[in-house]
């Protein structure tokens, strides 16, 4: 029998990345500005600072955790993985981590960075999904992008979509 997991996302869901978000140079992007990007996501990944909890998906989480008691908790996100020590040491100091958590993040070559969309997240969340299902039965999965949910959907897995009016999630 598989250990139970549960799969939940971290921006629009529990953190309110908001204000980190605009180091990123989205004109640049707009452009396709290669270097200029890539030096604003590196300015991105450096620290958490500005990010906060998002109070409501915070207790969403606490709630299913409570109620379905999962073996494992896999927080899984399309940040790129020059963020990793930020991003656990922020879920750390929100009490939001503990020794059932693992943090899945998008593999980034900053070197080699390729421009993409959202639909290349929802790939990568799905395929990333069926390897989790490989060694778990994973009960449910949130997350606040449609797309992503519709992949996760495609699996089978029960997916909750978080849907936060962005007014309510910037105060």
């Amino acid at each position: 029998m598989k250990l139970k997991a549960i799969i939940v996302d971290l921006d629009g869901c529990l953190v309110n990345s908001h204000q980190r978000f605009k180091r990123l140079n989205l004109k640049a992007y707009e452009n396709q500005d290669k270097e200029a990007f890539v030096n604003s996501i590196k300015h991105y990944n450096n620290d958490c600072r500005g990010d906060k909890v998002i109070d409501l998906g915070l207790d969403l989480f606490d709630w299913l955790v409570t109620y379905y008691k999962p073996d494992h908790i896999f927080f899984l996100t399309a940040r790129g993985s020059g963020g990793y020590n930020p991003t656990i040491q922020w879920l750390k100091d929100e009490n939001i981590w503990s020794d059932n958590c693992t943090l899945i993040m998008q593999q980034e070559n900053l070197g080699d960075f390729q421009f993409s969309t959202q639909s290349h997240h929802a790939e990568y969340k799905k395929q990333e999904a069926m390897k989790i299902m490989e060694k778990y039965d994973v009960l449910y999965a949130v997350d606040d992008d449609e797309q992503n949910c519709q992949a996760f959907a495609e699996l089978k897995i029960p997916t909750i979509h978080l849907m936060l009016p962005l007014g309510r999630m910037i105060l």
